[in-house]
């Protein structure tokens, strides 16, 4: 009886030590994960990074091989290479890439733009579209190695807005929640839309134009 406390204190000695040895091995082991997570991470940017310089130059980049001119902002698809105006104005019809002088108004109508479906409303002069939530990675093939490493400098994967008024200085912009643009004569804002899903591109022109 008079052994049971000294032995009750070595019992709970023991699996004090078990219980530490215990965590030590699970913290070693959920470290060793973490190490080979990283190594498959790693190894895959490489190969992302890779693909991005080596991929050939196609034939018509999708940025800046098209020869058209924009004068509104472009919303850029990096994993299908569709591009697409946020036009709130209308075109002139000698000179697409200039709004015409007259505008008309009190029209809304669906916009087709990079493989999604916007809105413009003439009334306010001003367009809309809302992007995916899932965000795929640039596909390399579509675009030459000169706009790949633009394109780099400002997003891998999802969109990317682009001025492509002068098509020997192409400019890119991220979209992120809160990011504000102004691109020549078009305020840009950016916005989570839960409701929606995803981010939402909202357009609005400087410009007076005669409405007609």
């Amino acid at each position: 009886m008079k052994n049971w406390p000294r032995k009750h204190n070595q019992v709970f000695h023991e699996y004090h030590i078990i219980e530490v040895s215990v965590i030590c091995m699970a913290f070693v082991a959920c470290f060793a994960f973490g190490i080979f997570l990283r190594g498959i991470i790693a190894e895959r940017d490489m190969e992302f990074w890779k693909s991005l310089v080596l991929t050939p130059d196609p034939e018509t980049c999708a940025l800046c091989g098209s020869g058209i001119l924009y004068h509104p902002p472009v919303l850029v698809n990096l994993s299908t290479g569709e591009a697409g105006e946020l036009r709130v104005y209308d075109p002139d019809p000698r000179h697409p890439y200039e709004p015409a002088e007259e505008q008309s108004t009190g029209t809304f109508s669906f916009l087709h733009i990079a493989g999604l479906t916007g809105y413009r409303n003439t009334c306010n002069h001003s367009c809309c579209v809302t992007l995916p939530e899932t965000d795929a990675p640039i596909a390399p093939a579509f675009f030459c190695r000169a706009c790949r490493a633009m394109l780099a400098d400002t997003a891998t994967e999802g969109f990317i807005l682009a001025d492509l008024y002068n098509l020997s200085d192409i400019t890119a912009y991220a979209i992120k929640d809160g990011a504000k643009h102004t691109i020549r004569d078009y305020d840009i804002s950016i916005s989570a839309q839960a409701e929606l899903g995803g981010l939402s591109i909202h357009v609005a022109g400087l410009l007076t134009a005669n409405e007609g």
